[in-house]
């Protein structure tokens, strides 16, 4: 695309995915998030980088996941005085 080019967009695809959030990380999996629900927790799905199956992984609604590296998961939230707050979460093994 040329610079100062627009783009306009239409008409939506007649598909689309039902990804919301998407994050690389480091080792390489990609991690995806469905649409926001009710639910308290969010179930995302990790596609390895190699032939292992998909696995899942459950985090906090509020919680905005923003990078994963090794087995420790960045991002932040909103406390319930509008805070912005740093969250980091572990892992657990096996």
């Amino acid at each position: 695309m040329a610079r100062g080019a627009s783009l306009e967009i239409s008409e939506f695809p007649a598909r689309w995915s039902v990804a919301t959030h998407a994050v690389f990380a480091d080792d390489g999996s990609l991690w995806i998030a469905p649409p926001p629900t009710d639910e308290p927790f969010v179930i995302w799905t990790i596609f390895p980088p190699d032939d292992r199956p998909p696995h899942a992984a459950r985090l906090p609604r509020t919680f905005t996941l923003s990078s994963v590296r090794q087995d420790l998961l960045y991002g932040h939230s909103i406390s319930e005085d509008e805070t912005p707050v740093v969250q980091v979460y572990r892992m657990p093994s096996g």
